[in-house]
């Protein structure tokens, strides 16, 4: 009898096993379920942290192929290279980058190129473009007046201001990195751009961006000497770097002004 009652409540203790085991089974799952909506969450909350840089490898374009050889090479090889370049430094800093072509040779009109730096809401349009004629050096512009073209009348004074800080950080970037190696040109107006003067004071792209957006004549390509500098290893990796190193510090203003005014 006694042995009886000992393989009843053996029994009776596995099913509570049983039972507990399957209850902790189906909690664990259900914590594991409730948890990977949250874990999606913040990634998509780190992510959306990251800022949006839009790279503008100039050419091809309704303006120009860039295909002109020039010293052994041309400017829309050379704005390719340099973007590929540039993107992995500001990736390796944690910004996001997107790009307005994805090959060297693919045609994108400035329109288009816009639109795209606009529906990825880049906190930067950073241009990149080779000048043609008497000069040597580097020179950043960006817009600081409307101006039409169409319908489309741009870029507005808010955004005028943000590039006119933008141009400013970049060029200070291209200065620290690139130091005696190459020309300081400054800052400029979009208006003094050929294509600029001629659409009334702003580029194209300028004009229908809604970002901060800058356009930097890295080097004057039919320069032999310039032309040199950026088709090197080591020249193009300084520019690279006075790009990445610009683009970045303009970043940075922007995020902690936007810090500052959700504080007020």
């Amino acid at each position: 009898m006694l042995n009886v009652r000992r393989i009843v409540r053996v029994r009776e203790m596995l099913k509570l096993l049983q039972i507990s085991s399957f209850g902790l089974a189906c909690a664990l799952a259900l914590f594991s379920l409730a948890w990977l909506p949250i874990q999606a969450v913040a990634a998509d909350r780190l992510d959306s942290s990251r800022p949006v840089i839009c790279i503008d490898p100039g050419h091809p374009s309704e303006v120009s192929d860039g295909f002109q050889p020039q010293n052994g090479t041309n400017e829309t090889h050379e704005c390719w290279v340099m973007a590929l370049r540039v993107r992995k430094l500001l990736e390796q800093s944690g910004c996001k980058v997107v790009m307005t072509k994805g090959r060297e040779t693919q045609k994108v009109t400035n329109v288009r190129r816009a639109e795209v730096a606009n529906r990825n809401h880049a906190r930067l349009m950073l241009r990149l473009h080779c000048d043609t004629g008497v000069g040597t050096g580097f020179r950043v512009f960006y817009p600081d007046t409307e101006a039409r073209d169409g319908k489309v009348v741009g870029p507005s004074k808010e955004v005028q201001i943000a590039s006119r800080s933008a141009a400013e950080a970049v060029r200070q970037g291209l200065a620290l990195r690139l130091e005696d190696s190459m020309k300081d040109n400054g800052i400029a107006s979009d208006r003094s751009t050929r294509v600029g003067n001629k659409m009334g004071g702003a580029l194209i792209g300028s004009i229908h961006s809604k970002v901060p957006v800058v356009l930097v004549e890295m080097v004057f390509l039919n320069n032999p000497e310039d032309a040199a500098f950026i088709k090197s290893p080591e020249g193009r990796e300084k520019m690279a770097q006075g790009l990445a190193e610009g683009a970045r510090r303009f970043v940075k203003v922007e995020s902690e002004n936007e810090t500052t005014a959700r504080r007020r």
